[in-house]
């Protein structure tokens, strides 16, 4: 249970519409229980990017869209079908990002030029419909930063989803204005806290859970759900030395500017 504080936070990352219907209104019931104020749930194909959709409208002003094609999801060109029916995805107001898009070099994966056109496809999406890119990254280096830039100009907020990575990256990030998406992963990663201690402001931070079901955990109850976003926040504030309320209060603001949230 909470501690002390009762929190309000944003998961900007999970992937809701993975999970059966069947168990959606008890993750939320938790959710609403343990301090979340809204979530963010991702697509990574155009058919989970209209079920997420569809959760945003069920649930309003609680649950957001993403809409995007993940980087191992990815078979061939972006026909001119499929943009039409991303484009026409995007457009909605339920949907609050392009998410979750980006570059992943694992050896499963596409081709990686075709992974870049389908990037720079999706960047060029975002930038139509004026609204936030939520970016993969597994073993591209700095290509999907540079992509980004040359793309946007500056002209949307970008968010590194599941952020890890070296100090180098981790001011290429900053450098060009992005957001950092921080997880579970801060609770078990010392070069990651000495990062967030150290470097990586406040007012560039957001946070998630990345929540998906996870049947290779043995027990149910071991699957991450957004109501452990509070675990994130609380170990944020104790490597900072502040109050978890300032947490709450500045990774929300962040969140709310970059996905126009209420």
């Amino acid at each position: 249970m909470l501690k002390d504080e009762h929190l309000n936070l944003v998961d900007c990352h999970t992937h809701l519409d993975q999970y059966s219907p069947d168990e959606i209104e008890e993750i939320i019931g938790r959710c609403k229980l343990r301090g979340v104020a809204g979530i963010i749930s991702a697509g990574v194909n155009l058919v989970s990017s209209a079920e997420n959709r569809n959760l945003a409208m069920k649930y309003p002003n609680y649950i957001g869209a993403g809409a995007g094609i993940h980087p191992m999801e990815i078979s061939g060109d972006l026909d001119t079908r499929a943009m039409d029916q991303l484009f026409d995805l995007a457009k909605q107001k339920e949907v609050l990002c392009i998410s979750e898009i980006g570059l992943d070099y694992e050896a499963a994966s596409a081709e990686k030029t075709l992974q870049k056109e389908v990037f720079t496809q999706q960047i060029q999406i975002a930038c139509e419909v004026n609204k936030p890119i939520v970016f993969h990254n597994r073993g591209a280096s700095k290509e999907p930063i540079e992509i980004l830039h040359s793309q946007t100009k500056g002209a949307i907020e970008i968010v590194a989803h599941y952020f890890q990575g070296t100090a180098e990256y981790t001011y290429a990030c900053l450098d060009n204005g992005m957001y950092l998406s921080i997880a579970k992963t801060l609770l078990s990663m010392p070069d990651l806290q000495a990062l967030v201690k150290n470097d990586i402001p406040l007012e560039q931070i957001v946070l998630e859970t990345d929540s998906y079901p996870q049947p290779f955990k043995k027990k149910r109850s071991s699957w991450t759900e957004p109501w452990e976003i509070e675990k994130i926040a609380r170990k944020i504030a104790g490597l900072k030395g502040i109050d978890v309320k300032e947490v709450e209060y500045i990774t929300n603001r962040n969140a709310n500017k970059i996905f126009g949230l209420n």
